[in-house]
């Protein structure tokens, strides 16, 4: 077998080098993109208080005024907000959630 030249050396030498500077700048995913989460803000901008239902489960009750941070798995949702007697507040809304993204819903009846 023939013996690598110098110049030949050093450019493999060179190109190893640069694989491993590059591959130590990658930035790591933040920890949303990872788990898949969103963030879902949710205000309760009437005078009563209102339960907000995501898919059907009551995942916050809301004092007048008071604003609440839900983290939540990506995918489909339909939110509503309800009185506490389950009266409906507001029509529902529906959306897709998509990681490291904040969803804002509020309701003022």
């Amino acid at each position: 077998m023939k013996k690598l030249n110098v110049m030949t050396k050093i450019f493999i030498v060179s190109i190893l080098l640069l694989i491993s500077i590059s591959c130590e700048n990658l930035s790591p995913l933040p920890e949303c993109e990872k788990n898949q989460t969103a963030t879902l803000e949710v205000t309760n901008k009437s005078n009563h208080i209102q339960k907000c239902i995501l898919n059907g489960s009551n995942i916050a009750t809301l004092e007048p005024g008071e604003t609440k941070e839900i983290t939540i798995q990506t995918g489909s949702y339909v939110i509503e907000f309800k009185r506490e007697n389950n009266t409906v507040c507001c029509s529902a809304a529906y959306f897709e959630a998509r990681a490291c993204k904040t969803y804002r819903y509020s309701c003022s009846f």
